[in-house]
């Protein structure tokens, strides 16, 4: 035989023997005629011969809606279904709101216990999903999971949410707004106040009538009704509602009334000042301090007396180095429409301010107009 085919004979019987090592400590030969399949390792693997086997019926529970700190529980029911003897080691918890007790730690096969999950949330969720982890010597779940889900909500809710918006008030007929004021957790509750700074504003309530209840999945809730009687102030109306329930631990509510009265005077930014309309806000813009900054709004005015002129009455403001004025403008044909400009003022040399709109800067302005005796404005502004 020459030497090469000798090497080569070698080689071949090497690669036989080193692969049936490596089938061998794989998992054992493949018989011809049959696909190659991976023997399971520990984890997973289905034992041959007798074992534990954990069983929970029911391993997810739903306590649907719940209150910050209200604590509920659900008592989780775990069977031996193996052949032998099932032996629970370590539970763990998913977080520090979850809490478990449980029974007997030793289960004969047939035999059952209790697992007792205890859950308090701290903070409102829209849903939660915990865990608890049971470890075991079951071969096939040697961790095995029981869940609890649901929703944290506040005990009393207010819808809409945050803001109530009136639009525009109505200078002849009350302005009114509904909501509701509803739980899906407690089962009954009372309205003690809804409470308003403006004496203008009221507010008045209803029960929920039983098939409005059972409709949106309520266990308690109120119809409520909030006016503005005709003669509030020219201008935006911005006001906090504030809601008092018997609920003993709930915190009361407060949400922002919005409306806008337009009355007998039009407002038309002028120049490059921005006007927002329905927020009654001027906004000065940046500018230098030194410098100074002036702008106007020009006023559409109707329902004078003949010969009556517009008159500025009195002015307060946030600040003092805020000056309101009113000027006269182009005369007009119509005799029931008089042009004026109302001008704000920021006098040179005045100190660098940031009044920005959420600092809710007021300038409030009385006139000698029958309809529009108070007109509210906001302003903003920032100098350097």
């Amino acid at each position: 035989m020459k030497p090469l085919t000798i090497l080569v004979t070698i080689f071949i019987v090497l690669i036989g023997l080193v692969g049936g090592v490596v089938l061998a400590a794989w998992g054992g030969w493949i018989p011809l005629g049959q696909p190659f399949k991976r023997s399971p390792g520990p984890v997973g693997r289905v034992p041959d011969g007798p074992h534990a086997t954990i069983v929970c019926d029911e391993p997810s529970f739903d306590f649907g809606s719940m209150a910050v700190d209200e604590e509920k529980n659900h008592e989780f029911v775990v069977r031996n279904d193996g052949d032998v003897t099932l032996l629970i080691g370590k539970v763990k918890i998913s977080c520090k709101c979850t809490k478990a007790q449980w029974g007997k730690k030793k289960l004969e096969p047939g035999e059952s216990t209790t697992v007792n999950v205890f859950w308090k949330p701290i903070a409102k969720s829209a849903t939660f999903r915990q865990s608890v982890s049971i470890t075991s010597n079951d071969p096939e779940h040697p961790e095995y999971s029981l869940y609890v889900k649901g929703a944290v909500r506040s005990l009393v809710s207010i819808s809409p949410p945050k803001r109530w918006t009136l639009g525009t008030l109505s200078a002849e007929s009350p302005t009114t707004i509904e909501g509701t004021v509803q739980s899906d957790i407690v089962d009954h509750f009372e309205i003690l106040s809804i409470d308003c700074d403006n004496e203008l504003v009221s507010a008045e309530w209803t029960l929920m009538p039983e098939e409005k209840i059972k409709a949106a999945n309520l266990k308690c809730g109120y119809d409520v009704r909030i006016t503005v009687p005709p003669g509030a102030p020219i201008g935006r109306l911005r006001e906090l509602l504030t809601l008092r329930t018997d609920i003993n631990g709930s915190t009361n509510i407060v949400w922002q009334l919005a409306g806008n009265r337009i009355g007998p005077v039009q407002f038309y930014p002028t120049g490059n000042v921005k006007w927002i309309s329905e927020e009654m806000t001027i906004s000065l813009r940046t500018f230098e301090a030194r410098k100074g900054q002036k702008a106007q709004l020009m006023m559409m005015v109707t329902g004078l007396e003949d010969g009556q002129e517009f008159e500025l009455l009195d002015a307060k403001s946030c600040s003092e180095h805020i000056q309101v004025s009113i000027e006269p403008g182009a005369a007009l044909k119509s005799a029931k429409k008089k042009q004026y400009y109302l001008a704000f003022k920021i006098p040179a040399d005045a100190p660098p301010l940031n009044i920005t709109r959420d600092k809710g800067c007021t300038v409030s302005v009385k006139t000698n107009h029958p309809q529009a005796e108070e007109i509210e404005f906001t302003i903003e502004f920032t100098s350097y």
